[in-house]
């Protein structure tokens, strides 16, 4: 059974489309909210003209409506803060994402994208594999190499040489690495996959900021760490 990258559960990652309508509706009870206080307003004024002046309203009642009425204000005034907030707080994160540009960056995922004919992951077994068979596809599935990999303990570097490949594979284009790994009993192990990259931009215009390398784009949540030189891994192998 082949290894391939896991993703974070943990993750939630809003669409554009759910914080489109997260906003809406932060609108609309903001809105709700003002035309209820309006409303309000005009019934205890309605009240008061026309009240009987024999028998006025209750000092208490009037104090009470005025407090649910202050109440209300409030409330309004912590949505319209919560809501401007929010703003900045997106705003301030796609301004920080831009000083991810120029860096390599360590994602869980078993996807990296092309750049400068290269392409490099990292995999770990968990227990002890007699054989590994590395495996690097296009985004279509197609085999673009195999080489058996490392069985000794620990993390291993893999980089694929895409003027090695099977089949052309352009720069900028996302390939993907399976690991088969066995036990002497032919039992499958687990692993993980972790891609490099070296982010060359980010994109949002799909209402988040996205870090772009080649024709990949990854979430902030996807990182693993900022690697600087993935060299740190314990042993590297490429295609020969």
């Amino acid at each position: 059974m082949s290894i391939s990258a896991l993703t974070n559960p943990a993750l939630i990652v809003q669409t554009a489309a759910e914080q489109e309508a997260a906003a809406a509706n932060a609108s609309i009870n903001a809105e709700d909210a003002k035309e209820k206080g309006i409303e309000f307003l005009q019934l205890l004024l309605t009240q008061l003209q026309n009240q009987n002046p024999l028998e006025p309203t209750d000092t208490n009642e009037l104090t009470n409506q005025l407090l649910q009425q202050s109440q209300l204000e409030q409330q309004i005034q912590t949505n319209e803060t919560l809501t401007e907030l929010a703003a900045k707080i997106e705003a301030n994160t796609g301004f920080s994402s831009i000083g991810y540009i120029g860096k390599e960056i360590e994602v869980l995922d078993n996807m990296a994208p092309i750049q400068n004919n290269e392409a490099s992951f990292a995999y770990v077994i968990d227990g002890t594999p007699e054989t590994i068979d590395l495996t690097v596809t296009n985004a279509n599935g197609d085999i673009l190499y195999t080489i058996p990999g490392s069985i000794e303990p620990g993390a291993h570097k893999f980089t694929f040489d895409a003027t090695q490949s099977d089949l052309p594979v352009a720069d900028g284009e996302p390939v993907f690495l399976f690991v088969n790994a066995q036990d002497k009993n032919g039992k499958s192990l687990n692993g993980l996959i972790s891609g490099f990259a070296k982010v060359d931009g980010v994109d949002g215009s799909s209402g988040q900021s996205l870090l772009t390398a080649g024709n990949v784009t990854y979430s902030l949540g996807q990182i693993l760490r900022i690697t600087g030189n993935s060299q740190t891994v314990a042993e590297e192998q490429t295609t020969p």
